[in-house]
């Protein structure tokens, strides 16, 4: 009898394949260092990372409604995710005191740091967008802690009025932090 070797054939657009081949060339090495923070071993690294494109071609259309930054996010949690699984999943015995420390330990691991990059990046380029007056008063209120009557005094403005430009400020950076992410 003739051994039975599942193939699996996946239908993906171009958009999806490039962003597939951009995924796996820009992150590949970033994928392969979450994985073996979880699973220890290259070797295992480089199956859960296997196993998560697999996961992440099936789910394309889902991932590829999301924003960039929240598709690198998706992505790094689909690794983490089969990180976890393979460990439940492995016949090696693994101490659930080395899981619980590595879950609770307070460094955040490499996907939270690839997220908190990509998010820094994204707040730089809507930043980027303000006037110099609008930056001056984002410095003054949230670097320098500011409150809205000192605020007020700075522009020469009524404090209701330095509420007010404050909450303008908010809503254009959250407009283009959305906008970025569509």
């Amino acid at each position: 009898m003739l051994n039975m070797i599942p193939i699996i054939f996946f239908t993906i657009s171009e958009d999806h394949c490039f962003w597939l081949d951009d995924i796996m060339s820009k992150y590949h090495k970033k994928l392969i260092n979450i994985a073996m923070g979880y699973v220890k071993y290259k070797e295992s690294a480089e199956d859960v990372v296997q196993n998560s494109y697999i996961i992440i071609i099936k789910n394309m259309d889902r991932i590829f409604k999301l924003s960039p930054s929240h598709r690198i996010a998706y992505v790094t949690t689909i690794v983490k995710n089969e990180s976890i699984n393979y460990i439940k999943n492995s016949k090696r015995e693994i101490s659930t005191d080395s899981i619980d420390t590595y879950m609770v330990t307070t460094e955040p691991g490499p996907a939270e740091k690839l997220i908190k990059k990509e998010n820094e990046e994204a707040l730089k380029r809507a930043l980027q967008k303000l006037s110099e007056e609008e930056l001056y008063f984002i410095e003054y209120r949230y670097v320098k802690s500011l409150k809205y009557l000192e605020l007020a005094k700075l522009f020469g403005i009524t404090e209701e009025a330095a509420k007010k430009r404050g909450q303008r400020i908010l809503k254009k950076l959250r407009k283009y932090l959305e906008k970025e992410r569509d």
